[in-house]
């Protein structure tokens, strides 16, 4: 019964506390038709977003988060689900909704659970449970974005090397992208790719959209690429030579890295060796001595 109040109260002040400021600021929830074209996202993650409930609520703090501080939230949070990919196809003020209903969400369970199993209330443990739930959508998005840059760095050599071959063979820079979106393994590149081929069908200026490339990605890789192409553009000199060089780079880099993941390999091994080999090894050879020797002696 005591925690049915401290949940009801948590809950009520949380609500009372939005929807006063609402109330102040004059704020109303978010309209979805201002930042997405909704007729337009078909993504399992947005289909997923517009069968849950507790949607209107997130767009009514996310109103609130514009209201009050959209451009800070903006510098915090837009390079970061830039970067992610973003599949979600969320905008900063709507990923920091998720954090504070997270937050919210995460204190009662953590602290109803801890109340049952303790008969108390511990407001550390409220504290840190939300803590931890508004921490935990960073985790995820830096998470996302470790394993986004992983993908793009293993399939850059080979769409690399595609586009050289294309360009080799005659055709222009857009038609070599039109091939590697086509041919391309699916993942994140390709869709960077896509994207690319979208902004040159918008702007024929090419080095907007491999700038626009570089911003998305934020990898050392894409940029050098991105700046090679951008240079011999400027040049005037033909993007194929430059392509080349560019796959022939990003071949060697691939090499370079193999290499020294491998040169690495026999000092990782060491720890499962030490922590994993060794103590049963010893077990083995000291057992039947001990045996033998508490035998002998009739005790140690």
């Amino acid at each position: 019964m005591e925690t049915m109040i401290y949940i009801t109260v948590f809950v009520s002040v949380f609500f009372f506390v939005t929807v006063l400021i609402n109330f102040i600021f004059k704020i109303n929830k978010l309209d979805e038709d201002d930042y997405r074209n909704v007729e337009s996202e078909t993504g399992f993650f947005y289909k997923l977003q517009r069968m849950m409930i507790y949607k209107p609520v997130i767009l009514r703090l996310a109103g609130m988060n514009r209201a009050i501080g959209e451009d800070k939230i903006n510098e915090w949070y837009k390079k970061k689900l830039m970067t992610s990919g973003n599949p979600w196809k969320l905008i900063p003020v709507e990923f920091f909704a998720y954090k504070e209903l997270l937050a919210v969400l995460t204190g009662i369970s953590v602290s109803t659970i801890y109340y049952y199993s303790m008969h108390e209330l511990n407001f550390l443990i409220v504290f840190l449970s939300v803590a931890i739930g508004y921490r935990a959508p960073n985790f995820w998005i830096e998470f996302t974005i470790k394993n986004r840059k992983k993908s793009i760095l293993i399939d850059l050599p080979f769409f690399t090397d595609i586009i050289a071959l294309a360009s080799a063979a005659g055709l222009d820079f857009k038609t070599a992208i039109e091939r590697v979106v086509k041919e391309g393994r699916p993942g994140p590149l390709r869709s960077e790719f896509n994207k690319l081929l979208q902004d040159l069908r918008v702007s024929p200026i090419i080095s907007t959209a491999l700038n626009n490339l570089a911003e998305r990605t934020d990898l050392y890789e894409i940029r050098s690429f991105v700046l090679a192409l951008i240079q011999a553009d400027k040049q005037g000199s033909p993007l194929k030579d430059a392509l080349r060089t560019q796959s022939e780079i990003r071949l060697e880099e691939r090499f370079i890295k193999a290499e020294k993941l491998a040169q690495e390999a026999p000092a990782k091994i060491n720890v499962p060796l030490i922590f994993c080999f060794l103590p049963p090894a010893i077990a083995i050879i000291a057992f039947p001595l001990c045996l033998k020797y508490s035998q002998n002696t009739g005790g140690f």
